[in-house]
């Protein structure tokens, strides 16, 4: 949650610039551009920003997956056992 409002000012800075800028003087193009581009760039961020959550990502574990994302790690666990018997040196030769 904390990140939203972070997407929200650097989204905002250009175009928060770029409006006092033109009080003063006229519009200088480098700041409209990087007004048009950050402002319209907010969406993907706060869709980065939600697709980051733990509970999105447990969703998108089980939609890929098939099961949660605690199910899979236990399961992933159980199939790095160690086997039973060592082999010597000499046994794995061919």
């Amino acid at each position: 949650m904390v990140w939203y409002p972070v997407v929200l000012v650097i989204c905002y800075i250009f175009g928060t610039i770029n409006r006092i800028q033109n009080i003063f003087s006229p519009p200088i193009y480098e700041i409209v551009i990087l007004h048009a581009l950050f402002q319209s760039s907010q969406g993907i961020g706060n869709a980065i920003v939600y697709g980051t959550t733990p509970s999105v990502q447990e969703a998108l574990g089980e939609m890929v997956y098939g099961k949660n994302s605690a199910q899979q790690n236990m399961i992933d666990e159980e199939s790095n056992f160690e086997p039973a018997v060592e082999l010597s040196q000499s046994e794995t030769k061919y």
